[in-house]
């Protein structure tokens, strides 16, 4: 499964620039002229300047009107690291997505999070809504361990089922003729995931076929898989209620956009700077055009 563990636009991690004491000071000395903090600056303002720009104005406003605790961050920082098996893959993730530290890390889960509330202020969370929205996604919470053997040709896959069928050891074919590297040298095994983990067809074979048992051969676009599920679990509301709890919030979150605006209205944000003015207004613009696109 893929790893993921923060979204980073490129003006957030510009922002650190941007907040530099700007002069004339020589950052780069070369024999064809030097490149001074202003230099930088006004490459800055040309090209990512606006949207920089506007990043930092809606932190400014999101921080007059919410707060996030410590507490908050670290446990969100929690989960991201639970993600990876050891402390040089987490490093290397965060590498990976232009983060210096781990510092770097939590100032963007504190803006995710002032960013969520935000949103979901107002949003009637109690039990008996939580409750009935578990109800009505409860294959959401269901997980499944499985092993699957996956190859490219379906005239291989039926010939691996036959050897299934004939008494041939699951395992040991899946280190033989699973095209699967990341499961192939642990015998097919998957581990535990949910439905959304996997795609359709894998899902629906995984979530119906009996426990121990031999699926058929399962088409879709990585190949053709043969699965063999050896457990489900189905959490039970106060188990999966933090997972519960955030689709719900997610699911009836207002427009960022909307609340933005109205919470810059409220701060009387006015940009004065009539260049940059022009560039965020097409920015927002261009924005929300985008958002309604995806709607549709």
């Amino acid at each position: 499964m893929k790893k993921v563990i923060a979204t980073v636009t490129l003006g957030a991690a510009l922002v650190g620039l941007s907040a530099c004491s700007l002069g004339n000071d020589t950052l780069v000395e070369t024999q064809s002229g030097n490149i001074t903090k202003n230099d930088l600056y006004n490459k800055m303002a040309e090209t990512s300047g606006p949207s920089v720009l506007e990043q930092l104005i809606e932190e400014k406003v999101l921080r007059n009107h919410y707060s996030v605790t410590n507490k908050e961050v670290e446990a969100e920082l929690k989960k991201a690291k639970e993600q990876f098996s050891t402390d040089e893959e987490f490093k290397s993730a965060l590498e990976n997505i232009g983060l210096k530290n781990e510092s770097a890390l939590k100032k963007q889960i504190e803006l995710s999070l002032l960013q969520q509330k935000a949103v979901t202020e107002g949003v009637d969370k109690s039990e008996k809504k939580l409750k009935a929205y578990y109800e009505k996604h409860k294959e959401d919470y269901e997980t499944a361990k499985a092993s699957h053997i996956l190859v490219q040709d379906e005239k291989a896959a039926k010939e691996i089922k036959k050897k299934l069928d004939n008494g041939g050891d699951f395992s040991k074919l899946a280190k033989e003729y699973s095209i699967d590297t990341a499961t192939a040298s642990k015998g097919g095994e998957l581990g535990e995931f949910k439905r959304s983990d996997m795609v359709s067809e894998f899902s629906e074979a995984a979530f119906s076929i009996k426990l121990n048992t031999i699926s058929d051969v399962i088409k879709t676009d990585y190949g053709y898989h043969i699965i063999k599920v050896t457990e489900r679990t189905q959490k039970t509301f106060k188990q999966a209620k933090d997972e519960v709890e955030k689709a719900y919030l997610t699911e009836h979150a207002k427009s960022f956009q909307d609340v933005i605006q109205k919470l810059k209205s409220k701060d009387k944000v006015e940009i004065k700077d009539k260049d940059f003015k022009k560039s965020i207004k097409t920015l927002i613009e261009s924005s929300s055009t985008n958002t309604a696109s995806s709607a549709q």
